[in-house]
């Protein structure tokens, strides 16, 4: 099989996965009724958020880039922090897909071990965001 092949194979998958999940997710959906409460939406709301996601996403790749100081001397923020959007986006359609693939553009990106950048990822989340979601979650119930 001939990369061109290859690629055309991927891409029918790709359009393939977009068109069954868009059919699973709005299978149900009530669209007058969603036009209607699009109507009356206050969008202020929505584009103010917008500053406040990216400047979080922002500092997620500022902590990503602490923790690969030591293995990696140089590397770029901004590899850092379209991975992490990607790795975002991903997660949208596939949860948790973005954590396995943030890691693997990255290291595609920057030309340096998957390995060691996933292992990262993997201390990201049992250092960081574990303790942080078992304190929120203590306080819920102790409220």
């Amino acid at each position: 099989m001939t990369s061109k092949q290859k690629s055309t194979i991927k891409i029918i998958l790709s359009i393939a996965l977009v068109v069954g999940s868009l059919y699973y997710a709005q299978n149900g959906v009530n669209f007058s009724k969603l036009m209607e409460s699009l109507k009356v939406v206050n969008y202020w709301w929505i584009i103010a958020t917008i500053p406040v996601v990216l400047f979080s996403h922002w500092l997620r790749a500022f902590r990503w880039r602490t923790m690969l100081e030591p293995v990696l001397k140089k590397h770029s923020l901004h590899n850092l922090f379209s991975a992490v959007m990607v790795g975002y986006a991903v997660n949208n359609v596939l949860p948790k897909g973005g954590e396995f693939l943030r890691p693997l553009i990255f290291s595609r990106r920057e030309k340096v071990s998957f390995s060691t950048v996933m292992a990262t990822i993997i201390l990201e989340r049992f250092i960081f965001d574990m303790p942080v979601t078992l304190m929120m979650a203590g306080g819920v119930f102790y409220l």
